[in-house]
């Protein structure tokens, strides 16, 4: 019985502490399965070679597949969802693009500072209890575990989607040792027939059966990607100067999450602001410190802005 009370509270400490923060929206936990379900379709996108120079993902393929591995002993995982510092807006209009999640401090050290100060409020209380935290930052498949605990489904987009905020979030969590009351339920896929994600992304990098094309993708060819710009590859930037939400921004299911364009950006969209910015003494290294526009760096996003300009 007093095991149980411990249990009750411990998870309405959780509770308490996700309605306390803003910046998170909800959680569930589940029992880590020794590996994941979705093994035969991830080894199916490596084949196909749409990870493309992101080699990171054959190397640690195996902890992916088998987040048990991380530490022994840490058999459940609690996962959480976080809001990016500013909400998806419409960006047709504007003459260069910024992801919505690169306005702003960078979310894997606002997440990972809430999710570690949940994890020390919880070990003050248990003393035998033992986490890992993980947010985007290890060879951890953050969706899936978000998608078997129940927090919404791979939408056509590849993105997980949750019924009541969308898919602009972040996911991440703690690795522990504590079971907490409750079984997840896999949330039921709402995409139905609906096609508008692959529709409108302008360079064909969706798939029919919910796969992206890293080669094709405008996120994965303006962030991770280090080599020069083909001419193809040029023209398929449509103007994002660091990374895209194309298929975020027509989905239904964030509709109801766009932000007002008269909200102020962290980041400019006009050329003339970014030629400045490039002028060397600008100080748009030590600007980009700290934020998502980091993993770019000044080199890629100079890359980037020339290659809009051309």
């Amino acid at each position: 019985m007093k095991i149980m009370i411990e249990i009750a509270q411990l998870k309405a400490l959780v509770d308490n502490f996700v309605a306390e923060k803003p910046q998170l929206l909800t959680w569930a936990s589940l029992a880590l399965p020794k590996t994941l379900p979705h093994e035969e379709k991830l080894r199916q996108w490596l084949q196909k070679g749409y990870q493309a120079e992101m080699s990171w993902l054959q190397r640690s393929l195996d902890l992916r597949l088998n987040p048990q591995k991380w530490q022994k002993g840490l058999n459940y995982a609690w996962v959480f969802l976080c809001k990016a510092p500013q909400a998806l807006k419409k960006t047709a209009e504007r003459e260069l693009k910024i992801s919505h999640y690169g306005q702003g401090e960078d979310y894997h050290t606002y997440f990972s500072k809430l999710l570690y100060t949940l994890a020390h409020k919880v070990s003050a209380k248990y003393s035998g209890f033992k986490f890992r935290v993980f947010c985007d930052a290890q060879p951890v498949a953050e969706r899936e575990l978000a998608q078997l605990a129940g927090l919404g489904w791979k939408g056509k987009n590849s993105m997980l989607i949750n019924r009541h905020w969308g898919s602009a979030f972040f996911i991440g969590g703690i690795f522990c040792n504590v079971k907490l009351p409750g079984e997840a339920v896999p949330a039921d896929d709402l995409c139905g027939k609906c096609t508008r994600c692959i529709d409108a992304c302008p360079t064909q990098a969706i798939t029919l059966d919910k796969q992206v094309d890293a080669n094709k993708c405008i996120s994965y060819l303006t962030i991770e990607y280090r080599g020069e710009f083909s001419s193809l590859q040029k023209e398929s930037l449509n103007g994002w100067l660091f990374g895209c939400d194309i298929c975020q921004e027509v989905c239904p299911w964030n509709h109801k999450h766009l932000g007002s364009d008269t909200e102020n950006d962290f980041w400019p969209h006009k050329v003339k602001d970014w030629e400045n910015l490039f002028i060397p003494g600008s100080g748009l290294t030590n600007r980009i410190k700290k934020t998502p526009l980091s993993r770019a760096g000044k080199k890629g996003l100079k890359r980037n802005f020339l290659s809009l300009m051309t």
